[in-house]
């Protein structure tokens, strides 16, 4: 479909939508930089999300994620 077949409200609730999701994002972020955690907190800390989930649905986390992200600091 193309962008002259939408609405201008359609439009505007997609931009706005898509504007949430990035707004979201950049606050998160802020809000871990302020606390003091780093990007590579972040990425362990969903690893283990991640593996948590896994682990419940009865599959291998090492063998679907690999490992965990390793580093300096974080």
């Amino acid at each position: 479909m193309c962008m002259g077949c939408f609405s201008g409200a359609e439009a505007a609730l997609v931009q706005g939508a898509a504007g949430a999701v990035f707004a979201r994002s950049g606050v998160r972020r802020v809000r871990d930089r302020l606390a003091g955690h780093g990007s590579l907190a972040r990425r362990r800390a969903a690893h283990r999300a991640n593996a948590a989930f896994l682990a419940d649905l009865g599959l291998d986390p090492d063998r679907v994620l690999g490992p965990p992200p390793a580093g300096a600091g974080g």
